[in-house]
């Protein structure tokens, strides 16, 4: 392959890909980090980890929770890289754009290097590793000794066998005959920009929880939007592509986005994709907001990446299958000592809890009420609408669920105390709670902590 991951011969091994941007993630993407080398163990597979260099992100400062005089915790920007480079990225310049940078650890006012909870000493194991991928990679842009930097301190917690068999940016896949094919279709027409955009269209259409928005197609007034990005070094800004702006732009400048890159990868690039929450495949909803979901706490409505519209696209477009793809994230929290904590999540249940319980007796082990009302609700089902009956057996299930609710007052009671103490708890407890700390917090037996988790799991499949 022309990226150096594989060889290309035909009893060449299988590869497997993960990728994320630029940045000393948090413990849900290294995880990601850490079951590719799992995975490629197992497998017998070459691995290999993209950087998305061309995606704003924001490295230059980490969250830090710190603890004032009084014991209460809060969240503190850590800068790690310098005014010039920070403000750049925060108006949304491209990390790929942005030059390599001397690592600082500047401490907000308010903040004094024995309020950082321990953590001074990762800190400045973060800053050295910046320094080092400086110094080593000279000439590369700054998300690259970002996720170089990121890469030597994951090898050093986890392993130097853990490291992926290739790390490569985004920007260098305009090396690839396939990006220039792909540029070189689009290009013949304004046709057949359009055939390209409308079934992109099309498949984020009917993937609502990609998150993804529509791409122009106006092909009658001349403007065809591209699933492209211009990188343009003069002004720092990255540019959407048009097929009349297309002719006159170079491949080097120009970066897929998100559903042509997963798609790009996993037509030709490896045999096995990990995506993260975000690009992964949609989940479904559960039943009830009281169900649980995921270790993460979110809510599956809200999850469901890109992977189904990228799929969709590209065999509407192309005719091409997209090898498989699986999810991997994890939820690990600091060990900050706030004491009794909850989650947005916990509060929502609790909520829900408190409320269901008023109409539904199982929720207090009320078996025999249980049945009852549920007798009820079929007879009422089954009656005629807008009948006396109906009415009837209506006001009897409303007399019903008034003698269950004064007979179990204190249980109900309970269950409103506790879940109002469970909010007031969750509102307080976010800054203990947050699992987007990067692993740089961590530190060294977190991410070793997390390998054994994720070693475990591959042992036990």
């Amino acid at each position: 392959m022309q990226l150096g991951i594989s060889a290309g011969n035909a009893d060449d091994k299988p590869v497997i890909m993960s990728g994320h941007q630029a940045a000393f993630w948090h413990m849900g993407i290294t995880a990601k980090w850490l079951a590719l080398h799992e995975a490629g163990e197992c497998l017998g597979a070459r691995t290999a980890w993209v950087v998305v260099d061309h995606d704003p992100e924001d490295f230059s400062a980490l969250s830090v929770p710190v603890r004032d005089a009084a014991g209460t915790l809060r969240a503190e920007r850590i800068e790690i890289a310098p005014v010039k480079v920070a403000e750049s990225i925060r108006a949304g310049v491209p990390p790929c754009l942005v030059d390599p940078f001397d690592a600082e650890l500047r401490l907000p006012a308010s903040v004094k290097a024995d309020q950082l909870s321990g953590f001074g000493p990762n800190l400045q194991l973060a800053k050295a590793a910046l320094m080092q991928a400086k110094t080593t990679h000279r000439g590369h842009s700054a998300a690259m000794q970002v996720a170089t930097a990121a890469a030597e301190m994951l090898g050093h917690a986890a392993g130097a066998g853990t490291r992926p068999g290739k790390l490569f940016p985004v920007t260098a896949l305009h090396t690839t005959d396939l990006f220039v094919s792909l540029l070189n279709k689009v290009s013949e027409s304004i046709h057949a920009a359009a055939a390209c955009t409308a079934a992109y269209n099309l498949a984020i259409a009917a993937a609502p929880h990609s998150r993804m928005a529509p791409l122009v197609c106006k092909v009658a007034t001349g403007r065809v939007e591209l699933p492209l990005w211009h990188l343009d070094r003069a002004t720092g800004i990255r540019k959407r592509v048009f097929f009349h702006t297309l002719g006159g732009l170079l491949p080097q400048v120009l970066a897929p986005r998100a559903l042509l890159l997963t798609g790009m990868l996993r037509w030709a690039g490896c045999d096995l994709f990990i995506h993260g929450l975000g690009g992964g495949a949609t989940v479904d909803a559960p039943t009830s907001p009281g169900e649980p979901l995921d270790d993460a706490g979110a809510d599956a409505k809200t999850l469901g990446g890109y992977d189904r519209a990228a799929e969709a696209w590209f065999a509407d477009w192309l005719g091409a299958t997209l090898c498989p793809s699986v999810v991997v994230t994890a939820t690990v929290r600091l060990e900050l000592g706030a004491g009794e904590v909850a989650t947005p999540r916990q509060a929502a249940q609790a909520r829900w809890r408190a409320q269901r319980g008023r109409h539904d007796p199982s929720v207090l082990g009320d078996a025999a009420a249980a049945a009852q009302k549920a007798r009820l609700v079929r007879a009422i089902a089954g009656a005629v609408p807008g009948s006396m009956e109906r009415y009837g057996l209506f006001k009897d299930l409303q007399q019903f669920l008034a003698i269950y609710r004064e007979s179990h007052l204190a249980q109900l009671a309970e269950l409103t105390v506790a879940a109002d103490r469970t909010a007031a708890l969750a509102a307080t407890s976010g800054i203990a709670t947050d699992r987007t700390y990067s692993f740089v917090l961590h530190g060294e037996e977190g991410v070793r902590q997390l390998r054994e988790r994720i070693a475990a799991e591959f042992a036990g499949g």
